[in-house]
């Protein structure tokens, strides 16, 4: 920790243990990691800290009592015996001051007859949806509860700080009503992928990441530990993207592409529309509700030539220009097939339409077409975020499969 960056470094921590292993886990944390570890955590706040505030420490991310609102309680109990389920966001004021000022950005922020409905239908969802919650939330916060029950033990609860998760998230309702700055949501893959599916639910996990943080996970059904693409859920907001790091292939390269911006530190800023509250973004519609940013544009790329494509024999490569974002900016194009050389040329030029470019990678992979089949085999490749790109003739560095870089490769 810290070799490379300075920024904080998060443990997302399995428990399945026993109280007692759990307090011994605690006692260990605080000697290993001492001062670096957060460990007060300041409820008056309204926001998180940013990553430049924490620079050197260490958080740790696991459930903490969030109070009774939830499908499954979280319960914190001492060496004495007394329990403690915390307290969530119940404040009606809170809540309508939220939404006050979520909806009057909404409205500055766009104009036209179509994104008045996709607000209404919003704003409805925000209100409507998971409203028996607190009903339910009332028939049994008494002693005689039928909810599930975790049990932490109070020193290992207490260093949970800034990174609590919800025991399981029902509504975008629901979190708007009990989160607090501090609670995250995780999501899995399927729910993520219908979450983002849909220009309704998409809008509003965009909104509600501009509030709390979320972590997606690969399924369960990945039993061969494949991957998904990340940049579906880096265009909603979601600021922890997980993926399965010992499998390689088109995601990590996306992965790894991503973050060579800002210093490789395992921190990017996200773009404005994803983080302002007086900005509405959707992945679904990004011509009709961006109000401000970066304007839509058209990348004119040239593809001259490669050098030293590392193949044993000579190749008969093409190159692959591929755009990675939003739905609509997704787009491939390709070069015809070069002469056989280890410094092909092509000279052809590709014109892209791209909505938003701050969110769009481009990436470029070398295929070889020999073989009985002429089954394209991969040789190498470079993904690099648009706002990286600078014009003019550039020679890009191909990577391998796994990410390491081909040396001299071009």
């Amino acid at each position: 920790a810290f070799k490379e960056s300075p920024y904080p470094l998060i443990l997302s921590i399995e428990n399945h243990c026993s109280l007692k292993q759990q307090k011994f886990m605690a006692s260990w944390m605080k000697t290993v990691f001492g001062a670096q570890l957060v460990t007060v955590l300041d409820e008056t706040l309204l926001a998180l800290p940013s990553p430049e505030e924490l620079k050197n420490k260490i958080l740790v991310k696991c459930h903490k009592p969030v109070g009774a609102g939830f499908s499954k309680i979280v319960v914190a109990i001492d060496d004495h015996g007394n329990q403690d389920m915390g307290t969530s966001s119940s404040s009606l004021h809170r809540k309508a001051s939220r939404r006050a000022t979520r909806r009057q950005s909404m409205v500055d922020a766009t104009s036209g007859e179509n994104n008045d409905v996709i607000l209404d239908q919003l704003e409805d969802d925000l209100d409507d949806a998971g409203e028996g919650d607190e009903e339910k939330c009332e028939a049994t916060t008494d002693g005689k509860s039928k909810k599930p029950m975790i049990r932490l033990h109070k020193d290992f609860s207490d260093l949970i700080v800034y990174t609590a998760s919800v025991p399981r998230f029902s509504s975008f309702a629901a979190a708007m009503r009990q989160c607090l700055p501090w609670h995250m949501a995780s999501f899995g893959e399927s729910r993520g992928n219908a979450f983002a599916a849909s220009p309704l639910l998409s809008l509003a996990l965009v909104e509600y990441n501009k509030l709390f943080n979320s972590r997606i996970f690969p399924s369960p059904t990945r039993v061969d530990s494949s991957n998904f693409s990340p940049q579906t859920f880096w265009n909603l907001g979601c600021q922890m993207v997980a993926l399965n790091f010992q499998t390689d292939g088109a995601p990590m390269q996306i992965y790894q592409g991503r973050f060579r911006q800002n210093g490789r530190c395992g921190y990017l800023l996200k773009p404005p529309m994803l983080r302002n509250p007086d900005m509405l973004f959707s992945p679904h519609l990004p011509r009709h509700v961006r109000s401000e940013g970066q304007p839509p544009i058209t990348l004119s790329l040239r593809v001259i030539s490669a050098q030293n494509l590392p193949r044993a024999m000579v190749i008969s490569p093409s190159v692959s220009i591929e755009i990675v974002g939003v739905p609509v900016d997704c787009n491939t194009q390709k070069t015809g097939v070069a002469s056989k050389g280890i410094a092909p040329t092509w000279s052809e030029v590709f014109y892209l339409p791209i909505q938003v470019p701050e969110l769009a990678l481009v990436r470029l992979i070398v295929r070889d077409h020999r073989g009985p089949f002429r089954t394209p085999a991969f040789v190498g490749e470079a993904t690099i975020p648009l706002e990286s790109l600078c014009a003019g003739y550039r020679h890009v560095r191909l990577n391998a499969w796994n990410g390491e870089p081909l040396t001299g490769a071009c």
